[in-house]
């Protein structure tokens, strides 16, 4: 019988708490014609991270949750880009980096 392991953190959990920090963190950054379309497109790569990762826990087998997987990592490099392209017009700070991390 094998033994569980006990997580530091659940990743369903700091997956939401990534999600509820980026909605946060883009809400306050003032808004103009170019920065808006940047800001949907974080909104919808930086959510789409979590919203698989809870779609992987409920998987019917090993190979569709690792297609989940693969699909929150590629939204999480796709959310980088936009990260690197808004820091580019808005500057770089602590709160940024927290998220990237």
């Amino acid at each position: 019988m094998t033994e569980k392991v006990k997580y530091e953190y659940d990743i369903k959990e700091k997956s939401i708490d990534f999600s509820i920090c980026l909605l946060k963190y883009l809400n306050k950054i003032e808004k103009s014609r170019v920065i808006v379309p940047l800001i949907d497109q974080l909104t919808r790569s930086g959510t789409s991270v979590g919203a698989n990762i809870h779609e992987a826990q409920s998987s019917q087998s090993v190979k569709e949750m690792m297609r989940y997987y693969r699909i929150a990592l590629k939204s999480a490099n796709e959310s980088n880009y936009w990260f690197i392209l808004l820091d580019s017009l808005t500057g770089t700070n602590s709160e940024v980096e927290s998220l990237k991390k």
